[in-house]
C-alpha cells in the first residue's frame, strides 16, 4: 500500500487580520500562509479531500485581535502593544562566537509568532493554571466562547474521572515562628544574599524581607511563603561559614513537606512561590545530599514552571481573568525563576548523565547580557551546553561549539568560575567517549580554566562555604589532566591534587576523603603505567649484541625536528587524528 506524508504548500493572503505581527506588515501587504497537502509517496500524486467548513467563531484568536478583525480585544485576551515579544535564546558570549538555541527555543524562533498555534495557550493567574488551548481541560471552554454563552465554562477538569473516592484532605500547619524569631533568622537572610544570591538571583531581597515581616506578624501566615522562608534559613546556614543553626533541618524538612503538598496531596497547589521554593529546595540538596535526588527535584521544579506558566511571555496567553498586569520587575522576576530552574535542570543532567526536561516550546525572553549580572551569566554557561546528537559526527560538532561558547563566558564570581569548569569538563567527557579530542588551542583553554578553577577552590574552602563543586572541580579536574596525559596537564596534576588535600583540610568529611583517595590512586596508577613504559625504553632501545660504549656514533642528525613525538594509543580518545579544515577529530569506523 502506498503511504502518505504530508507537503508543505503555500497560498497568499492579501488582506492580513490587525493582530500582534511585523509593523511592517500593514493593510495590503501580501502574507505567505503555509498550510499542508497530503502526498501519495507510492504513486506522486496530490490526494483530494473535501474542503473543510470554517467556523465562524473560532476561539483561537491571537492576543489584541478580535474574530471581527476590528482589532478590538475581546474580554479574555490581554491588550498588548507592538509586537509580540519573540523568544532569544541567552548568548554565552555576546560576540561572534558560534551558538546554538535550545531545541524547543530554535522552533518557536522559526515560526511565525504571531499564529494561532503559537497563541493557543490559556493562563488562569488566579489559580497558576496553564494548559494549552487544544487540552481536555480547556476544550469546554473554547466552545463556550465561540457559542457566545453568557456563562462559559471555566478552566476545569471536567469529568477528568468518574469521582467515586473522597479526596483525603492534607493541610499543613505554620511552625516558622514557633521554631525561630524574625531576629535570629536575619543573620541566615544575610548569608543567603551575601553569598548565593549573586549567583542565583531570582529572589527581590526587599520584597522579600517585607514579606517576612508580615510573616511573622500575622495570623493566618503564608503556608507556601513559609516553604522559601526555610529555603532561604536553611541555605543561609549551610553557607554561613559556622555550624548550622539548631533547627536547620527541621525547616529543610518542613519545607519538603509543605511542597510535596502541590505534587502528591489534592488540590494539588500551584503557584509562583512554589517554583521559587522548589530551586530553593535543588540548591540545597545538591549541595548536601546524592544526585538522583537534586536531579529528581530539579525535573519537578522544571514541571512546574510549566505548570504556572513561566516558559512563557504573559502576552502569549489568553488569560481567563480581566485586568491582570504585571508590572516590568515583576515580568524581570519571573523570567530569572524560570531560567535559574532551566539552567539547573541542563547542569544537573549533563553532570548526572540524566536527561533534562525538554519543554515543548520556550517562549520566555533571554536575560539581558550585563557584565555585572552573574545569573545571566549562569544561564549562559547551562545555555551552551550542547544536545544529545545520536550520530557520533554531529555530536563532535556540537560539543566542539560548545566548548567555544562556554569558554567565552566571562564570569565574574568564583563559584560560577567552578560552573565554568564543570561545563568545560562536561564537554570534554563528552568528547572523550566517542574517541574524539579538542583542537590543541582548546586543550591549552582547558587548561588554563582548571588552573584558575584551583585557585578558586582553594579560596572557598578557606572560607568554609560547601559549594557542591568545591570537592567534584577538581576531583574531576585531576581525571581529565590524567586523561589528557601531556607535559602541561601533569605539570598541574601536583596543584590539583594539593587543592583536593586543602578540600579535605577544611571540611574533614567522608566524602572529600573519599574523593582524594580515588584520585591518588588513579595517579599513583599513571606513574606506575608511565614506569613500565620507561622499562619497555630501557629493554628495546639496544641490541644486546652490540654495546653503545663500543663505537662512537653521530646522532646529530637524526633528531632534526625539536618535538619528539612518541607513539600514541588511538584508544585512548587523544591519538586520533585531526582534520586541518574543521578541527574536529576522526571518528572510529
Amino acid at each position: 500500500m502506498a503511504s502518505i506524508s504530508p507537503r508543505s504548500t503555500t497560498e497568499t493572503q492579501s488582506s492580513p487580520p490587525q493582530h500582534l505581527s511585523d509593523p511592517a506588515h500593514s493593510a495590503g501587504t501580501t502574507r505567505l500562509r503555509v498550510r499542508f497537502a497530503w502526498v501519495c509517496e507510492g504513486y506522486g500524486y496530490d490526494c483530494a479531500y473535501a474542503p473543510r467548513r470554517k467556523k465562524a467563531g473560532s476561539f483561537l484568536v491571537p492576543v489584541g485581535e478580535s474574530k471581527d478583525g476590528t482589532g478590538e480585544t475581546s474580554s479574555h485576551h490581554v491588550p498588548t502593544k507592538g509586537p509580540p515579544l519573540k523568544p532569544v535564546a541567552p548568548n554565552p558570549a555576546g560576540n561572534g562566537h558560534h551558538h546554538r538555541i535550545h531545541e524547543s527555543q530554535e522552533r518557536i524562533a522559526d515560526s511565525d509568532s504571531s499564529t494561532p498555534a503559537r497563541m493557543a495557550m490559556v493562563l488562569e493567574p488566579t489559580k497558576n493554571r496553564f494548559t494549552c488551548a487544544h487540552s481536555a481541560m480547556a476544550f469546554p471552554r473554547s466552545i463556550g466562547l465561540e457559542l457566545h454563552s453568557e456563562n462559559v465554562p471555566r478552566l476545569h477538569s471536567f469529568a477528568w474521572n468518574c469521582g467515586t473516592r473522597a479526596e483525603l484532605a492534607h493541610t499543613m500547619e505554620s511552625k516558622l515562628s514557633v521554631w525561630m524569631a524574625l531576629e535570629d533568622a536575619q543573620q541566615f537572610f544575610n548569608t543567603y544574599f551575601e553569598v548565593i544570591d549573586p549567583s542565583y538571583g531570582f529572589i527581590r531581597k526587599d520584597s522579600f524581607l517585607q514579606r517576612c515581616t508580615e510573616h511573622w506578624n500575622s495570623s493566618k501566615p503564608d503556608i507556601e511563603f513559609e516553604a522559601v522562608i526555610c529555603g532561604v534559613i536553611g541555605l543561609g546556614s549551610l553557607f554561613s561559614g559556622s555550624g548550622p543553626c539548631r533547627c536547620e533541618i527541621e525547616l529543610v524538612d518542613h519545607a519538603r513537606l509543605i511542597l510535596d503538598m502541590g505534587v502528591s496531596h489534592p488540590p494539588g497547589l500551584r503557584s509562583f512561590t512554589q517554583v521559587v521554593a522548589w530551586i530553593l529546595r535543588v540548591l540545597y540538596l545538591r549541595a548536601t545530599t546524592r544526585p538522583h535526588l537534586s536531579w529528581l527535584a530539579s525535573c519537578q521544579t522544571m514541571h512546574l514552571a510549566e505548570a504556572v506558566g513561566l516558559h512563557q511571555e504573559m502576552n502569549a496567553f489568553q488569560l481567563t481573568s480581566k485586568n491582570v498586569t504585571f508590572c516590568p520587575e515583576e515580568l524581570d522576576i519571573r523570567r530569572r525563576t524560570f531560567w535559574v530552574a532551566w539552567s539547573l535542570n541542563r547542569l544537573l543532567a549533563a553532570e548526572y548523565g540524566r536527561s533534562p526536561v525538554d519543554l515543548r516550546s520556550i517562549g520566555c525572553q533571554s536575560l539581558a547580557q550585563n557584565t555585572s549580572d552573574c545569573t545571566s551569566q549562569f544561564v549562559a554557561l547551562a545555555s551552551s551546553l550542547p544536545e544529545y546528537c545520536v550520530s557520533p559526527t554531529q555530536e563532535v560538532k556540537s560539543s566542539i561549539l560548545a566548548f567555544d561558547d562556554a569558554t567565552a563566558v566571562e564570569c565574574e564570581s568564583a563559584p560560577l568560575r567552578l560552573v565554568k569548569a564543570d561545563v568545560c569538563i562536561s564537554i570534554f567527557r563528552r568528547l572523550r567517549i566517542v574517541n574524539a579530542r579538542l583542537q590543541p588551542q582548546q586543550v591549552v583553554e582547558l587548561i588554563s580554566i582548571i588552573r584558575t578553577a584551583l585557585a578558586d577552590t582553594r579560596t572557598l574552602a578557606t572560607s568554609k562555604r560547601p559549594w557542591w563543586n568545591i570537592a567534584s572541580t577538581p576531583f574531576q579536574s585531576i581525571c581529565v589532566l590524567i586523561s589528557i596525559n601531556s607535559r602541561q596537564s601533569l605539570e598541574l596534576l601536583r596543584e590539583a591534587l594539593e587543592t583536593l588535600e586543602s578540600v579535605v583540610n577544611s571540611f574533614d568529611t567522608h566524602l572529600a576523603k573519599e574523593a582524594l583517595t580515588t584520585a591518588r590512586m588513579l595517579v599513583a596508577r599513571l606513574r606506575e603505567e608511565k614506569a613500565e613504559e620507561i622499562a619497555l625504553l630501557g629493554q628495546n632501545t639496544w641490541s644486546q649484541s652490540w654495546n653503545p660504549d663500543d663505537a662512537q656514533i653521530d646522532l646529530s642528525g637524526l633528531f632534526e625536528d625539536p618535538i619528539f613525538k612518541w607513539p600514541v594509543d588511538y584508544g585512548s580518545g587523544w591519538g586520533a587524528p585531526v582534520f586541518p579544515d574543521q578541527g574536529l577529530s576522526a571518528l572510529p569506523p
